[in-house]
Formats: C-alpha cells, sequence, structure tokens
C-alpha cells in the first residue's frame, strides 16, 4: 500500500511533540525493539507488522510523540497487562490496522492503551479484538481497551470494535472499548466507528462502548457509534454512549442501532444532575432499543435538542427520550417516529417523569407511536410549550400528550392532527393551562378528538374563541352536547375541577 509520509508527520506536529517528526517509518523486529525505542523519548514513527507477541508494557515518556504504525499487525497478549501507558505530556497515533488475540480473560483484563492526564492518544486506524468464544458466565475481564484522564481523538478511518466486557462487582468498574475520565479528560470524535462492543454477565453494567465520567467532555462531531451490545447478556445502561456526571456535546454524526436495558443510546445519569449534560445540536440518535427505559436517550440531568434528530427508536418507556429528573429543552430539531412498545407502558416521543421537565420553544415531536398512553409526549412533571409542534402522533389514550397528573402550559405552537382511542389531541389528568397556540384537527376514535379532561384542572381564561363541535363518529361533546350542534363561543373563564371537554380550541397567539 502506498504511504504518504510526509503529511503523515506533519498532521501529527502540534500535539505537544519537541522534536520534529521523522519523515519516514521504520519497521521494528519485535515488541522488545518497539519498547527499547519508545522509552528512549523523542519523536519517532515506528511499524509492525505481522504476528507479535507482546512482552512487556511500552511506557510512552514525557514530551515523546510517537506515531505506532499497525501493517496488518497481531497483537497476542499473553498477559493482563497494558500494552500502552502515556505519560503526561506525551503523545501516541495508532494508525493502520491492529488485531488484538490472546485468551479471553487475559485479553480483557488489561487496557490496550492507558493516558494519564495532560497526555493526548489519537486513533486514525481500525484497532479490533478479538475475543475467543466462551460462554456467558466464563471469567471475562473489566478493562477499558483505550482509558485515558487526558485527551482521545477518533479521526477519519478510526474504527474500534469487538471488545467484550463482564460485569464487575461494582458497576462503575466495568469498562469498555473507550472510557475518558476526569474534569481534564476529553473525547472528540470526528469520523470513524465505535461498534460491535458488547457486555456479558448478570447485573446491571454500564455502556460496553463508550464511557465518559467524572466531569469528562465529550465531543461527537463525526463518524459512527453503532450495533454496540447487540448480543450481549448484561443489563446494560447506555448501549452506545453512558455519561455519569460529564457532558456530551453532539454536532454531527450517529449514535445507532445499539441495545441496552435502559437508554438504547445514550444514558445520561449523575449523583448531581446539574452536571450531567446533553447537547444534541446535530446529527442523529436513532434506530436504538432499551428493553425497559429510553430507547434513544435516558437522562436524569439537562438535555438540550437544538438541531439534532431522535429518530426511530424504541422502548416500553419513552420509546424516544426518557427524563426522569432535570430539563428537557426543544428549541429545533425533531423527535419522530419513536415508539413505546406495550399497551402497559406510555411516552412515544417523549417521557417526562415526576421530576423532570419539558421545555418546548421550538423543533417537532412528530409521528410517534405508543400502544399506552401519550404518543407524542407523556409527562408527570412539568410541561411547557411554547413554539413545539407535536403533530401526527399515535397513542390509545392522548394520542399528542397525555398529561398525566403534571402541570402543562400550552403558549405557542400547534398539537393537531394526532390520534387516538380516547383523548386525540391531549388528554389532562392534571393542570393544563392553555393561552396560545392552537390544539385543532385531531382524531379519537371513542371520544374527545382534541381535548379531553378526566378529573384534572383545565384552564381556559385567555382563550379568545373555544369552537364546540361533535365528535368526528358523531358523538357529542358531553351529556348536553345534542345541545350544541354548532360552533359555541364561550366568554374567558377558568374551567375547574372534573370536566370532559370534547372540542376544538383556537386561541390567540
Amino acid at each position: 500500500m502506498a504511504r504518504a509520509p510526509r503529511r503523515e508527520a506533519s498532521r501529527h506536529r502540534g500535539v505537544g511533540a519537541r522534536d520534529a517528526m521523522p519523515t519516514e517509518p521504520r519497521v521494528v523486529a519485535d515488541w522488545d525493539e518497539l519498547r527499547t525505542i519508545v522509552e528512549q523519548g523523542g519523536s519517532q514513527w515506528l511499524v509492525l507488522e505481522g504476528t507479535v507477541r507482546e512482552t512487556s508494557t511500552v511506557t510512552v515518556p514525557l514530551g515523546s510523540s510517537v506515531i505506532v504504525e499497525g501493517r496488518d499487525v497481531h497483537v497476542v497478549r499473553s498477559a493482563q497487562r497494558r500494552q500502552f501507558d502515556v505519560a503526561v505530556g506525551a503523545s501516541v497515533t495508532f494508525s493502520g490496522s491492529w488485531t488484538l488475540e490472546g485468551q479471553r480473560s487475559a485479553l480483557t483484563g488489561a487496557a490496550f492503551a492507558c493516558g494519564a492526564v495532560g497526555s493526548h492518544l489519537c486513533i486514525r486506524g481500525a484497532v479490533a479484538a478479538v475475543v475467543p468464544d466462551a460462554e456467558p458466565d466464563e471469567a471475562t475481564g473489566c478493562a477499558s481497551l483505550f482509558q485515558t484522564a487526558g485527551e482521545l481523538i477518533l479521526e477519519e478511518g478510526a474504527r474500534v470494535s469487538g471488545w467484550v466486557v463482564g460485569r464487575a462487582q461494582d458497576p462503575s468498574a466495568s469498562g469498555a472499548a473507550i472510557r475518558v475520565e476526569g474534569a481534564r479528560a476529553r473525547l472528540t470524535m470526528r469520523g470513524g466507528e465505535v461498534r460491535d462492543n458488547m457486555c456479558v454477565g448478570l447485573g446491571e453494567a454500564p455502556s460496553p462502548a463508550v464511557q465518559v465520567r467524572d466531569g469528562a467532555h465529550f465531543s461527537l462531531e463525526g463518524g459512527a457509534i453503532l450495533d454496540n451490545n447487540l448480543t450481549g447478556t448484561a443489563a446494560v445502561n447506555g448501549g452506545g454512549v453512558y455519561l455519569s456526571e460529564a457532558r456530551l456535546t453532539m454536532t454531527g454524526g450517529r449514535i445507532s442501532h445499539n441495545a441496552a436495558y435502559c437508554g438504547g443510546g445514550v444514558y445520561a445519569v449523575g449523583d448531581d444532575p446539574r452536571r450531567t449534560l446533553v447537547s444534541l445540536l446535530g446529527g442523529a440518535i436513532e434506530g436504538n432499543a432499551a428493553q425497559f427505559i429510553g430507547g434513544g436517550v435516558y437522562a436524569s440531568g439537562s438535555l438540550a435538542v437544538d438541531g439534532g434528530e431522535v429518530l426511530e427508536n424504541a422502548a416500553l418507556y419513552g420509546g424516544g427520550i426518557y427524563n426522569g429528573d432535570g430539563v428537557l429543552a426543544v428549541s429545533s430539531g425533531s423527535i419522530a417516529r419513536n415508539f413505546a412498545m406495550s399497551t402497559q407502558y406510555a411516552g412515544g416521543g417523549v417521557y417526562i417523569g415526576r421530576h423532570g421537565r419539558l421545555k418546548g420553544t421550538g423543533g417537532t415531536i412528530e409521528d410517534n407511536g405508543c400502544e399506552g398512553i401519550g404518543g407524542g409526549v407523556y409527562a408527570k412533571g412539568e410541561t411547557e410549550l411554547a413554539g413545539t409542534d407535536v403533530t401526527g402522533n399515535l397513542a390509545q389514550m392522548g394520542g399528542g400528550i397525555a398529561n398525566d397528573r403534571g402541570e402543562m402550559m400550552l403558549v405557542a405552537g400547534v398539537v393537531e392532527g394526532n390520534r387516538a382511542v380516547t383523548g386525540g389531541g391531549v388528554l389532562n389528568t392534571g393542570c393544563v393551562v392553555i393561552t396560545g397556540g392552537v390544539v385543532a384537527q385531531n382524531r379519537a376514535v371513542d371520544a374527545a378528538d382534541d381535548l379531553c379532561n378526566h378529573g384534572g384542572s383545565l384552564d381556559l381564561s385567555l382563550c379568545d374563541s373555544l369552537a364546540w363541535f361533535p365528535d368526528a363518529e358523531g358523538r357529542r361533546s358531553s351529556e348536553e352536547g345534542a345541545e350544541h350542534e354548532g360552533p359555541i363561543s364561550l366568554a374567558p373563564a377558568a374551567l375547574d375541577g372534573p370536566l370532559t371537554l370534547h372540542a376544538e380550541v383556537s386561541v390567540a397567539a
């Protein structure tokens, strides 16, 4: 294969190297020669070829800058030890093609590369672990393939795959293909893939693909995190990405087709929800599945959808997003075609827990479905819609929105084109205040095309007009509905207490 040595060397400068990077690579004979050269320090461009049996840990010293290129290299791991320790201020780039082999417990019992605070790791090639087949309960290590408290960058062409980890007695000790942790740690994904990693064993475990912890920041700009934990046996939280008091900023790329117990795509939690921040500014979280909660995203911190897409995910609760504790802010972008999979459960697009809050100022929640309650949104907490459109959703009850003993305010935007058996547009058992926007053109099979209030509080005191129609199937809106064959106007007044209202509501913006 033709090489471009000068371009490779040039790209590597500026990552902390003290000496100029060599313009030609040096082929080393074996692992011992690699270790000897690297530990001398300075800038090196080294090549490994064929099958290599590692014999010890290579320590990359302070101030060194190393490119290690694998030319279809197979590294045979013989013990539970790291292959590379990268010191403070040191830099290592892995390029080419790498395959890691060894006995199951030896292979997954220690990191391949571990970076200290202030270190720099870069992946430009393919790093694949080949873990021998074994029964799920056979001893499996809990280490991470790449682990750092410094900086890790995945460039276009990177691929990290095949890592298999077991569940640790302490879930926080379970590893992943990539794990970054600490306030000075940063993971940047500009391209490439993290795929086909899984966790085995019984009990709860974090993601086997990407873990970001303890104040670290993950910037996803391109590439894909996909097909992780599809055959795993542990109850994994976060099939693609696990955040614990950490941040994810997604401006591009995909988190897709991952599987988990909770948080099929992303699982974001922390003892202090204020330190767990997810910002979806671009890219897509799509096609993920959770056996229980949060098909696309499970979040207990702050989650912002501002240009990104949450598409075609599935779970029992919260097919697209489950927000249990914190604020879900939707200002642009789309939450669409997600699904909650059982008549017993809720929230096709979005599920807001008792301590959660949905604040929508733009964007769309559309074409989601639920066999139970709340096709677009199911909320136990607070909901404020001031511009977000809820359209084309489907459920048994509350096709657009189900406000279940929560507090909801509609200020602007539209709730229309939703369908249900009961409560096509909005189903309310809590407190709803409507001061603007439109609730119209929804459909219900049995009753309440647009608004259905069951034992809650409905405040329409600021409405300019309320048009009261018979339901589409000819059913009347109440016991007295037959007296109102045509639309009527109601003077502004607060309507509190139990009221079953089947109507089209149109209010001033």
